[in-house]
């Protein structure tokens, strides 16, 4: 039900009120039956011709369906794709609701589980990034919306971004931004990190330029949003597409995920761990911080599954590390810095605000966990962390397909300003 996220007592769409087409008589009245289905369809393409802004407070949710209801009433399954947000070889997770995912490996696959992605996937992967690729270089055109950095720790920055994205590629401009970000050095945006999004000169060098100022609340009324010609694919998988193109590293950055790599002597399979620890765990707003021994439980778990013993662990707190080393069945790897410059209840974003620390590194390090998270072959995470549901969201959309993953307090969720009830979290926000 969309409303009270609990299943309904017929397994119906919940779209379908059951109750009322009895009351009416549908049955009998074949007319009336008529009129709905042709008023519908109007509706429909209305809907989807629009560009359709007013969409609901909500994303559609299909919990009603998913481990709930016998197989011949869950969500209906092509030869080629599940329906939007539902994952799995029988297409029976659905990512608003899953916090568990660790599929039987195969028999001929001696443990290790490597997801499949489909063709279909592919080609519109593919399609998507040209697509972006074109509108964000479409210098002719001289078009820009122009976004503002919120205050904000760097996942949440990203994931805010994402919503700006979507209406600039909706509108068919070049998305570019006001003021500067807190984790740059002598850069202002990304570009520190991430490849340029645009090769067209700066709007303030080209004085006929036409600039669309985005309001900064608008991404937080309008989260969900999903161009219509990408609804059949969902939100999760709209998310991951766009932080595929925008957020690609730079050269100095793939460098140095490359020296990290060599010097921990990567190898697959591989655990991604992220444990957040430092100011999150005094931040009234997020589930209590999760004891070190849950997430390792997890990792016998997967051992066990897959025949994984090596582990990447993405920590600001020295602490997770020394506990990790002590269980001597797995083998741990972790960048090598100085965390004690995470030991703070003050937000993060607040002391670089205040000078009390260097942002560059600060960044630097966070997106190398963030890509290593995102290449490893099985995610242990907490999602109310924003970096850990980036490293997710960049992990399928680089593999094309869902990995096996446990987040130990939340499901996937989409928002970044705490305005978003999160279904089965007890109340937390996204």
């Amino acid at each position: 039900h969309p409303e009270t996220n609990r299943p309904s007592d017929t397994c119906e769409p919940i779209f379908v009120n059951t109750m009322w087409w009895k009351r009416i008589g549908i049955i009998r009245w074949s007319g009336l039956l008529v009129i709905a289905v042709v008023t519908l369809y109007i509706l429909y393409k209305t809907f989807s011709m629009s560009t359709a802004w007013s969409l609901p407070n909500r994303p559609v949710n299909f919990t009603s369906f998913a481990n709930k209801c016998p197989a011949n009433l869950r969500p209906p399954k092509s030869k080629t794709k599940c329906v939007p947000d539902f994952f799995g070889d029988l297409c029976d997770n659905d990512i608003f609701t899953t916090t568990r995912y660790l599929p039987a490996p195969s028999n001929n696959s001696k443990g290790y589980y490597r997801c499949k992605s489909d063709s279909e996937s592919i080609e519109r992967i593919e399609q998507l990034q040209r697509k972006i690729e074109g509108i964000q270089n479409n210098c002719d055109k001289n078009s820009y919306l122009a976004a503002r950095f919120p205050p904000a720790g760097l996942g949440s920055t990203i994931h805010y971004l994402t919503y700006t994205m979507g209406v600039a590629f909706e509108k068919e401009k070049i998305l570019t931004l006001n003021g500067k970000l807190i984790f740059g050095d002598d850069c202002k945006d990304f570009s520190c990190y991430f490849d340029r999004w645009s090769n067209c000169r700066s709007r303030s060098s080209s004085p006929k330029a036409d600039v669309e100022n985005l309001d900064v609340a608008f991404p937080i009324q309008y989260p969900h949003y999903v161009p219509a010609a990408y609804r059949d694919k969902g939100l999760f998988w709209w998310k991951s597409q766009i932080l595929k193109y925008y957020f690609k590293p730079n050269k100095f950055v793939q460098e140095r995920i490359n020296e990290v790599k060599k010097k921990m002597g990567w190898k697959h399979p591989i655990i991604g761990m992220h444990v957040r620890r430092g100011d999150s765990c005094t931040d009234s707003r997020r589930p209590d911080c999760i004891d070190m021994k849950h997430y390792m439980k997890i990792a016998k778990e997967m051992k066990s599954l897959y025949g994984v013993n090596n582990i990447f662990l993405a920590t600001d707190d020295q602490s997770v590390i020394d506990e990790a080393k002590r269980y001597s069945d797995f083998k741990v790897h972790y960048i090598e810095i100085d965390r004690s410059v995470f030991d703070s209840s003050k937000f993060i974003e607040w002391r670089i605000i205040d000078g009390d620390i260097e942002p560059f590194q600060i960044g630097l390090s966070a997106v190398i966990d963030m890509m290593l998270l995102s290449d490893a072959d099985y995610l242990i995470s907490a999602f109310s962390a924003n970096i850990a549901r980036l490293a997710f969201e960049i992990s399928y959309a680089k593999k094309g397909c869902i990995s096996p993953y446990v987040s130990l307090d939340i499901p996937w969720c989409f928002h970044w300003g705490w305005d978003w009830d999160v279904p089965n979290a007890e109340g937390f926000m996204c």
